[in-house]
């Protein structure tokens, strides 16, 4: 599906439910669209994050549909994206339908999610697998404004991990390696 038909149905949907109080009036019949349309849009969000302001736009519109996702009951996420039919999980030792249902059964079929972000990340569907790569790419944009690295090069240089960026010196394409700090701001 078209990427702008996917944002539109999102916006769409935004625009429907703008008279509701989501946290008071909360109705996945009502509201599952919504809910489904984020998903799918924030999940291929291919946006460039140049500026705070559309960071934190962005940060807004992860936050709100992890927020509405918050409210539904693993049962209901099934029924709005459901369990990927991939079987052989436990042989190639990946996450699967039966360990998808298994992590559901866990938290409890009719109990609210809370959590939705953890939930996800044990939830075999391409859709929420999406979202959920998309939300820590924004996450990443976030620390790299605030300071100067990303999540993944804040973790390299707490493990001590050289890290190296491609950089054309004199015509030549060579790569350099990064200056990385740990968490207090120290050179490694």
């Amino acid at each position: 599906m078209s990427p702008t038909i996917v944002n539109e149905q999102f916006l769409r949907e935004l625009q429907i439910n703008r008279y509701f109080d989501l946290e008071t009036e909360f109705d996945v019949e009502l509201h599952g669209k919504l809910i489904f349309w984020g998903v799918k849009a924030l999940g291929r969000n291919h946006e460039l994050i140049t500026d705070q302001e559309s960071l934190d736009n962005q940060m807004y519109l992860y936050q709100f549909v992890l927020g509405l996702l918050n409210k539904i009951t693993p049962n209901q996420l099934m029924n709005i994206f459901p369990i990927k039919k991939v079987y052989d999980g436990e042989k190639y030792e990946f996450k699967d339908y039966f360990s998808t249902i298994e992590h559901c059964r866990n938290r409890g079929l009719d109990k609210p999610i809370g959590n939705a972000f953890d939930f996800l990340w044990d939830y075999m569907n391409t859709d929420t697998g999406l979202f959920v790569v998309r939300y820590l790419s924004v996450l990443s944009d976030f620390q790299k404004i605030k300071t100067g690295q990303g999540i993944l090069e804040t973790y390299a240089a707490e493990n001590g991990i050289k890290t190296y960026k491609e950089q054309q010196i004199n015509g030549k394409s060579v790569f350099v390696e990064n200056l990385a700090f740990n968490s207090k701001g120290e050179l490694l």
